[in-house]
């Protein structure tokens, strides 16, 4: 298993991707493992701040410290005081996705293959979690909301859709949901403010995103180890998520009743009270951990698998069922981190 280990300001990733040895050479193997089941790098391309030179010197270092990879993370031009922005940046003209990121991420598979380096790419910019400006509010997280009757529902981006009004003790509420305007982070400073994280209780949304990633990467390299061999989604960052567009409908077909009448539950007011109310909320949760399972982890890896990458995952400590997502990538991982490090101040929201 993959282990992402922080330590200072060196983030290395440790695994394994090759098929178990015959166990009569085990002892073997372990005593003098290969290349491939060494340490990894996070490789941290800080907005425009990548040249062809650099490229070569850091995975000719990568190579001569016996590392076995590398996973590129495309993030913003900061310092690691996460406040120091760069005064120049080495290419100018380069941003996320254009003609000339595309033709440093071509070298760069190039040099992994000479040099018999495994490459990753994280699968979207920032390394949480996954998200672009391909995203529209309507793709976006979205989240429950509601108000009185009368009253004007929360709209996040100018997006908001009804669901039902129903009838409480405290009058009638209006139902409905809106994004909540989370942006995949820390982006290269073009995309701070258009690269929304997809809903991943969507299949809509999902789809638009792996449509996104991989028709633009398939284009310019082709999947192989070495080379570029896997895409990556680091730690979930991306806050919580309580609706989708069929989620009324994936209720009622999963726990065999209709939602609607017992929302006011999820908005902290009682139904039918105790036990009742109890199992419309494990009923919701439930709800919600399937839908990001199947349509967000384990659709990955199948679209990741069939376009030739292996899917890399850390499933830990978010809105959904750990021990469920952690089946789903060819490679779970998780991370341990050692102190003091320049942001232990920030680290309320995690880290990568």
């Amino acid at each position: 298993m993959k282990m992402t280990i922080w330590s200072g300001v060196l983030a290395l990733a440790v695994g394994c991707t090759e098929q178990p040895k015959a166990i009569d050479g085990l002892e073997a193997t372990f005593d003098n493992p290969p290349q491939s089941c060494g340490v990894s790098a996070w490789w941290h391309w800080l907005g425009a701040n990548v040249s062809k030179a650099g490229i070569t010197r850091d995975l000719e270092s990568m190579q001569a410290a016996g590392l076995a990879g590398a996973t590129i993370f495309n993030i913003q031009e900061m310092g690691w005081s996460l406040n120091e922005s760069f005064q120049s940046t080495l290419e100018p003209t380069m941003s996320y996705k254009n003609d000339k990121w595309w033709e440093m991420l071509e070298f760069a598979v190039a040099e992994a293959k000479r040099l018999g380096l495994e490459l990753g790419i994280h699968n979207s910019p920032g390394y949480s979690s996954s998200g672009g400006t391909w995203i529209t509010p309507e793709l976006a997280i979205k989240k429950l909301v509601w108000c009185k009757e009368g009253e004007e529902p929360e709209k996040v981006r100018g997006f908001y859709r009804d669901i039902a009004r129903v009838p409480t003790t405290n009058g009638v509420y209006r139902f409905g949901y809106t994004c909540t305007g989370k942006v995949s982070h820390p982006v290269p400073p073009e995309m701070e403010e258009t690269c929304l994280e997809a809903d991943k209780l969507s299949a809509k949304a999902m789809k638009v995103h792996c449509d996104n990633l991989l028709a633009g990467l398939l284009e310019h390299v082709q999947p192989s180890n070495p080379g570029l061999c896997f895409l990556m989604e680091d730690s979930y960052e991306a806050g919580p998520a309580s609706w989708t567009d069929d989620f009324a409908e994936e209720f009622k077909h999963r726990r065999g009743y209709d939602l609607i009448p017992y929302l006011p539950v999820l908005a902290g007011m009682s139904v039918k009270g105790g036990a009742f109310d109890d199992r419309v909320r494990h009923d919701y949760q439930r709800t919600r951990d399937e839908l990001q399972t199947e349509r967000h982890y384990r659709y990955f890896r199948e679209r990741f698998n069939a376009a030739g990458f292996q899917y890399h995952l850390e499933p830990y400590s978010g809105p959904f069922d750990s021990f469920e997502a952690t089946a789903c990538p060819d490679v779970p991982m998780t991370e341990f981190w050692q102190g003091p490090v320049p942001w232990s101040n920030k680290v309320s929201e995690g880290g990568g």
